[in-house]
């Protein structure tokens, strides 16, 4: 009980320090922001009686995630940095509440962009908070080198888990978050006339199913397309940010840590000897 009365008391300290005074009533601003706009969605599934009421409230209630993040791990975002996080989440949250992925066909693309350049941020955050510091290792190039990647491959390994998540909820509640995909060209190996020979069938205009056409101009993909776009534009937005933040050089143009920063570091020639031997 005493550690985490520890851990909360240091915390809350944090929190009113100097050191996090900066643009705290600009980060307030964009947190209210994201939550009206959400509960603008809200009121629209309450209205339109789709099954996003619980969505829209979750939304509501994590609006200020990165705000206590920056809380728990003592990390301060720029201001940019972080209107921009918080930008992403809203649009998020707002294009499954005004059911915008499915008005703006094209929704889900700059939406992967955006989310993949945001993980990439989080996986410097976090690469930064269990690395060594630039001042505990001189090899600053390499460094930079192993930040960008480690935030690239951190942005991938999420993107590939929320795929995960998608298909497992498409499998077991029938959803349809793996949107399909109309084509009018398969390419199978299940239609070819020999052992691993590939069939192709082009030109299609129409598919029916137990006797019914379906309504589609063409044959309907289940969800590969939009997963494999979902991943390349993913990378797209990561590898943006990585380019960045090497011409950037260093961290601290999208974060810091102030307390780390503001802990002296010993070098060898200040660090206490021993009482010296008498002659």
């Amino acid at each position: 009980m005493d550690a985490f009365r520890s851990f909360v008391r240091t915390r809350t300290d944090y929190a009113r320090s100097s050191v996090t005074a900066g643009g705290k009533h600009i980060r307030t601003a964009a947190v209210l922001f994201c939550a009206f706009s959400i509960c603008l969605g809200l009121i629209q599934t309450v209205i339109r009686q789709e099954p996003l009421v619980a969505f829209c409230i979750a939304g509501i209630l994590l609006s200020p995630v990165f705000l206590f993040g920056e809380w728990l791990l003592r990390f301060r975002m720029r201001i940019p940095v972080f209107l921009f996080a918080q930008l992403c989440y809203t649009l998020f949250v707002t294009g499954k509440c005004f059911s915008l992925f499915f008005i703006i066909p094209w929704w889900d693309i700059p939406m992967h962009i955006l989310s993949g350049a945001a993980l990439a941020i989080g996986g410097l955050i976090l690469f930064r908070l269990l690395g060594p510091s630039a001042k505990e290792d001189g090899r600053k190039l390499k460094r930079s080198v192993a930040a960008v990647l480690f935030a690239v491959f951190f942005a991938i390994t999420v993107g590939v888990f929320w795929e995960f998540y998608e298909y497992a909820v498409d499998r077991l509640f029938g959803w349809d978050m793996q949107m399909d995909t109309v084509v009018s060209s398969i390419d199978s190996t299940l239609l070819g006339d020999g052992l691993g020979a590939v069939g192709h069938i082009g030109d299609i205009s129409e598919t029916v199913v137990n006797g019914s056409p379906l309504p589609a101009s063409g044959y309907v993909d289940i969800g590969l397309i939009d997963t494999m776009e979902d991943l390349l534009s993913l990378l797209a937005g990561a590898l943006s940010f990585a380019l960045i933040r090497l011409l950037a050089g260093g961290d601290n143009a999208f974060f810091t840590f102030p307390e780390k920063e503001a802990s002296p570091v010993a070098t060898p020639a200040e660090t206490p000897s021993g009482p010296e031997e008498s002659a």
